[in-house]
């Protein structure tokens, strides 16, 4: 805690001088992330980027701090922004899916997730998410046809048993 009082108050001194260097705004935001005190590290974050726009690193903190505080819809619209710089950034795409699941934005989970398996064909948990979430809506079809997909891509027992358990719901022998 004495490290991080420190840190405030170098932070905040820089920020006397040289109110519009952004990296000081960033940092004193970490600042506030370690001490969860997520109402200070948005400010922090939000005045940086406004000399800043768009930093990617700052958008994922003030993402961040907008969900641990609760408030889903921004974590959503700042993830997004950094998803559209970086999209290829599986775990954000990951955190930003589970908070669609949370709000019930199912549209915008089957575009993220299968967009995320297009950026990252070889990952499995990825895949994964997507298969749950065509059997969750019932949409065992695609569900069937992914599955198809990833025992060709890695052929594994797992794959197939969940293929035969799938095609079983679905009334058809494997052929």
């Amino acid at each position: 805690e004495g490290n991080l009082d420190e840190a405030e108050k170098q932070l905040s001194r820089a920020l006397e001088i040289q109110p519009d260097y952004p990296w000081a705004h960033f940092r004193l935001g970490s600042v506030f992330i370690t001490r969860k005190q997520w109402h200070s590290a948005i400010q922090s974050f939000e005045a940086g980027l406004d000399l800043q726009p768009n930093h990617p690193w700052a958008l994922q903190q003030l993402a961040l701090s907008y969900e641990m505080k609760g408030d889903t819809q921004k974590a959503i619209q700042h993830y997004e922004v950094f998803l559209e710089q970086n999209p290829k950034n599986l775990p954000i795409l990951l955190r930003l899916v589970n908070l669609y699941w949370h709000e019930f934005q199912f549209d915008k989970i089957q575009t993220a997730l299968i967009e995320g398996q297009k950026r990252h064909p070889e990952n499995l948990e990825l895949a994964n998410i997507l298969l749950k979430y065509h059997q969750s809506r019932g949409q065992r079809q695609k569900a069937l046809n992914l599955l198809k997909t990833l025992e060709k891509q890695h052929p594994t027992n797992a794959l197939h048993f969940r293929l035969g358990q799938l095609e079983q719901q679905q009334g058809r022998p494997d052929q």
